[in-house]
């Protein structure tokens, strides 16, 4: 699947974007408001999943939280959102100097976000705040585990592993 333009707005109570293949993102916006409970999750790619463009923002559960492949071209960042954070509430993304590169308002209950805007820089630290409050400092381009076991697994994987190509290493058999 490729999304290459235009504006898609997803609002799931199961998994937001299911792909059951690869996702290359290289243009449009594309917003996912993804579910609470974490047996799903905002973004489900069974394949490759890169980002090249555009702008993209899922939050939901961290359960089964997924990021975008390390090898995407343009940066990325995900983040837990602590305990959580409420509908209403406001994620935004800062880079070291404080100034602001996107901001979100919830449109449910999330737990975890995953970013990617142009100026994003993959191995640059940005700060995530909730309602002005500093959540999480995280690195652009790795993935972070939320609650229930970090990032949903690729072909052959399981929730809970981590693929290699984003920044976990192979499950050991």
């Amino acid at each position: 699947m490729t999304i290459s333009g235009g504006t898609i707005a997803v609002d799931s109570e199961g998994d937001g974007i299911d792909v059951n293949g690869s996702l290359t993102i290289t243009g449009g916006e594309t917003t996912v408001a993804g579910p609470a409970s974490d047996g799903n999750a905002a973004l489900d790619v069974d394949g490759s999943f890169l980002v090249s463009g555009g702008t993209l923002v899922a939050a939901g559960s961290a359960g089964m939280a997924m990021a975008p492949s390390t090898d995407s071209e343009q940066g990325w960042v995900q983040a837990a959102l602590g305990t959580g954070a409420a509908a209403g509430s406001v994620v935004a993304v800062l880079d070291d100097s404080g100034d602001e590169l996107a901001s979100y308002t919830l449109a449910k209950d999330s737990a975890n976000v995953v970013v990617s805007v142009p100026g994003l820089t993959s191995g640059e630290t940005y700060t995530v705040t909730v309602d002005g409050d500093e959540v999480a400092s995280v690195t652009a381009g790795e993935a972070t585990g939320g609650m229930g076991g970090g990032i949903g697994g690729g072909p052959g994987g399981a929730p809970g592993d981590v693929p290699a190509d984003r920044g976990g290493e192979p499950p050991v058999s």
